[in-house]
């Protein structure tokens, strides 16, 4: 395209700036914009139009069962009413294996990955409220606000007793109340949190009455071991003062920091883990405003060596190597998307996570009115820069998919051993293969415990030793000389050894998992261009159906005065920088103008808008790069957009769409003239 001689370049590079939708329009800083939704900074540090997502740990050409949890098991649980997922957590046995959690208010499940399913492992929980968990040992405890405080052993088969008919039946819950609370009272935590091998409890019912300033700790490695004073025993606890109820605490490096409405303590321990005293002192107060705290306490989470949660006003940050907590200029401009559309009645809402996949937080909230998360910033703090996503979602966590099958399981499932039966039993293994069909869905795996029937390692003929000096000492064995028989061992086995099935696979790439509030399914982050949404109803009858849904990328300028402020400007071209792995999807543009600088993310006065027209998403000549090499070429296009926009203060909009594939937007460059006074 043909520039007009007389046009000035202004070029925009990086397009990575900050996100401002808070100074006036025309203070906005260079390489900055007025809204950036759904565009991402990928690991080389370019903008890159966001990832959608899928349902959890799908793989392609496989047939997809439960996993996205889109069937909560409600017909068979005793409420069958659907509810929101608002419980996320990985858990990891002493082996390395990880176990994901979820839950929603009143029932908690384990996921299965032989069978890409759920096991409910606790119902008729809770009420109201959501639940949380730490990991201490082989103990993942759970606490809710609402409900007793439960562990639960990980991989834990629901405990058996006899019914009236004298058969097994499973019990309702693997889970199980924590009998040495009972001691001191302890009925309901708020916040609960594991540190050097010692397990915090803070804001506590004890006996009945809330105690909010009370946090409470275990023995070292024991998390049940609560009760304060005991000989050799570093459990006890610690009432921060009157009007200091504790809202939060995350570990920070060497220290434990607790949030209170009145400030931030900080507790260490003197002379190296597991030794010596847990000593504590108040960093920072806050008595008067309380203005500085987390004023949204699930939202306090650790990233790098700080901690960042929503405040009254702000995105805050905190570090032990900080007298107070602070705004980043650049993060506080882009907070105001949050706190000018935020139902602040509903603080136990809003969420917040640190994606290790990508290094970035997620925090997500309740526009106003809403009575779910439906919006969601996103902030790399590598490269300072915040974008709006149009998606809310209602528990985060990461998570890693790694396996193996047991020696257990391999016995169970070839019916060489029962489960848990009274001859050839073994008790308390790891999930099994074992398991509800594809897509049907069950509340428990099957209760029927096959008959074991293998009696011999390779054959059932026998044979004896004897000696003459012994004759009352014969030894009647297995012939190893004779032909395998069948229901053996060695049959079972097959050309496997036990060896075989101990190796190990290398650990899956982690995963950012998310319970998006829209279809209450679970997804993970990336790995998709689309937004997957499961289209079924409940309750499940057959496999559920999804549907992808596209989403616009968008990019607005602010007010652009293109160094002169009181002329006008004509806006010739403009032109887009950028990259793209697949043929697909549109790029749409429009340009503005006003006279007074406004702010384009608003409908108001002042402000003209014409559509400049959408381009499609491919190589802007009709060769690729081995067709311009094969024909001794070159490329020669840009792609550009002739306009013709005259304005004292003019604007401009990208919006891309219905990408098949990565998509990196590298630069703007806008060519105008400005006017004669």
């Amino acid at each position: 395209m043909r520039t007009p001689p007389d046009a000035k370049l202004y070029e925009l590079r990086p397009l990575t700036g900050p996100l401002d939708p808070s100074s006036s329009p025309d203070a906005v800083l260079a390489g900055g914009h007025r809204w950036v939704q759904n565009f991402r900074v990928n690991s080389s540090g370019a903008l890159s139009r966001a990832n959608g997502f899928r349902r959890l740990l799908y793989k392609e050409g496989t047939t997809y069962n439960n996993t996205d949890l889109h069937n909560q098991l409600e017909n068979t649980s005793s409420g069958a009413a659907v509810e929101d997922i608002n419980f996320l957590f990985e858990a990891e046995i002493s082996n390395g294996v990880t176990k994901l959690l979820a839950g929603t208010k009143s029932r908690l499940y384990g996921l299965n990955t032989k069978t890409n399913n759920w096991k409910l492992i606790g119902e008729g929980l809770a009420t109201t409220g959501a639940w949380k968990a730490a990991q201490l040992g082989e103990f993942v405890i759970l606490v809710n606000e609402n409900a007793k405080p439960v562990y639960y052993k990980l991989d834990q088969p629901k405990e058996s007793e006899r019914n009236n008919s004298g058969n097994l039946v499973d019990k309702v819950n693997s889970l199980k109340e924590i009998e040495s609370f009972k001691g001191i009272g302890l009925n309901r935590v708020k916040h609960i949190t594991e540190w050097r091998g010692l397990m915090f409890y803070a804001n506590v019912n004890e006996g009945n009455e809330w105690v909010p300033d009370r946090l409470i700790w275990s023995d070292f490695k024991k998390p049940f071991d609560i009760t304060p004073n005991i000989s050799d025993s570093l459990a006890g606890y610690q009432d921060l003062g009157q009007g200091e109820d504790i809202i939060g605490m995350e570990p920070l490096a060497n220290v434990l920091l607790v949030y209170t409405t009145k400030g931030i303590w900080q507790f260490e321990i003197a002379g190296g883990t597991g030794t010596d005293v847990l000593t504590f002192r108040k960093r920072y107060s806050d008595d008067d405003s309380g203005s500085l705290i987390p004023n949204y306490p699930n939202t306090i989470i650790a990233a790098g060596n700080e901690h960042f949660y929503l405040g009254r006003d702000g995105i805050y940050y905190y570090s032990i190597y900080k007298g107070m907590p602070a705004r980043e200029s650049w993060l506080h401009l882009a907070s105001s998307v949050i706190f000018n559309d935020i139902n602040s009645s509903k603080c136990e809402l809003p969420i917040a996570a640190f994606n290790a996949k990508t290094d970035e937080i997620w925090i997500s909230w309740p526009s106003k009115g809403a009575t779910k998360n439906d919006k969601t910033l996103i902030i790399n703090t590598k490269y300072k820069h915040v974008s709006y996503m149009d998606a809310g979602f209602t528990a985060f966590t990461n998570f890693t998919n790694q396996t193996y099958t047991s020696i257990a399981e391999w016995a169970i499932a070839n019916c060489v051993c029962a489960e848990g039966g009274a001859t050839h039993g073994i008790h308390q293994y790891r999930d099994s293969a074992e398991g509800s069909s594809v897509c049907s869905g069950s509340e428990n795996f099957s209760t029927t415990r096959c008959a074991p029937n293998i009696n011999n390692l390779l054959t059932t003929s026998t044979k004896t030793y004897s000696d003459s000096a012994f004759p009352d000492d014969n030894l009647a064995t297995e012939d190893w000389t004779a032909t395998a028989a069948a229901d053996t061992l060695y049959t079972k086995l097959g050309t496997g050894t036990f060896a075989d099935l101990c190796d190990e696979a290398c650990p899956e790439d982690i995963r950012f998992v998310m319970a998006w509030s829209k279809d209450n399914c679970l997804k993970e982050d990336g790995n998709h261009f689309k937004r997957e949404r499961c289209t079924s109803s409940h309750p499940y009858t057959a496999c559920a159906t999804y549907t992808d849904e596209d989403f616009n990328s968008i990019l607005t300028s602010p007010a652009l005065r293109l160094n002169d402020p009181t002329r006008n400007k004509l806006l010739r071209v403009v032109t887009l920088e950028f990259d793209h792995d697949q043929v697909g999807g549109q790029i749409s543009l429009r340009v503005g103008n006003s006279a007074q600088s406004v702010d384009p993310n608003k409908v108001g006065c002042g402000l003209v808008w014409s559509k400049a027209g959408t381009k499609d998403v491919k190589c802007l000549t009709n060769f690729n790069r081995n067709a311009h090499t094969e024909n001794n070429t070159r490329a020669s296009e840009e792609l550009s957009w002739p306009v013709y926009e005259q304005g004292r203060n003019l604007y401009y909009e990208i919006s891309v769409s219905g990408t098949a594939g990565a998509f990196d937007a590298t630069a703007i460059r806008l060519y105008a003239t400005t006017k004669k006074a």
